[in-house]
């Protein structure tokens, strides 16, 4: 017996999914060279973990370098020092003569030309001291009042004086006349005392002196710097 006799069919080809695509043109790429992930197959999926700092030792602090402009600038020179402060600072003001050690006397008046001079001498009766400069002066009366200016400096120069015990030192003191100035503006007037007070102290004594001054508006009395006898 003959088998019955079917038809002949040309098989159908499959089409490939759109997967197998994907994947074949993945591996096709991967094969190439082309990417720059990994052409493997995903891995499972894992949960990320934040990244953890190094811990830092609280007792340390990074020094990193800094650019010239986040440097810090350096110190400005000081500036230089007033006369006043050189002075505050220097041993001659630290040991300044006080009233207190100084014993004075007035010798004169010597007569100049529409002058009186005065040679003012203090003695130190203690221990080591110093007289830097020009005494500040001024003239009273027998109430203590002032009469007109204190005393105007020479404008010579000088240096610190220092006195042991028993030195002495001298200033002079000029008083111009009041019979070379017009009464009205040097009003005339009898002074009984010279209130003195050392360079770079704030305290004074008196000497006597009895003279005939101006009272009035006007600078008619100056004095000189100490100088050691």
């Amino acid at each position: 017996m003959f088998a019955p006799h079917r038809p002949h069919t040309t098989p159908t080809p499959r089409t490939p999914s759109t997967a197998a695509r994907l994947k074949a043109t993945g591996l096709a790429v991967c094969g190439a060279g082309l990417l720059l992930v990994s052409c493997s197959t995903p891995a499972e999926h894992t949960t990320a973990h934040p990244e953890v700092a190094p811990a830092v030792d609280a007792t340390t602090t990074a020094n990193p370098t800094q650019s010239p402009a986040q440097q810090p600038a350096q110190a400005a020179q000081l500036p230089p020092l007033k006369e006043s402060q050189q002075r505050a600072a220097s041993p001659a003001t630290r040991e300044a003569c006080q009233p207190g050690q100084l014993q004075a006397r007035l010798d004169g008046p010597q007569g100049t030309a529409g002058h009186q001079l005065y040679r003012l001498q203090v003695t130190n009766t203690g221990p080591h001291c110093t007289l830097l400069g020009y005494p500040g002066v001024s003239l009273v009366n027998a109430a203590g009042t002032q009469l007109g200016h204190a005393a105007t400096r020479t404008g010579a120069e000088f240096t610190a004086v220092r006195l042991g015990p028993q030195a002495s030192a001298t200033a002079t003191i000029r008083i111009t006349s009041p019979g070379t100035m017009d009464p009205s503006v040097c009003q005339p007037a009898q002074a009984a005392a010279a209130v003195v007070f050392p360079p770079n102290s704030f305290d004074s004594f008196q000497v006597p002196l009895q003279a005939e001054v101006c009272a009035g508006d006007v600078d008619a009395m100056d004095v000189s710097p100490f100088q050691a006898n």
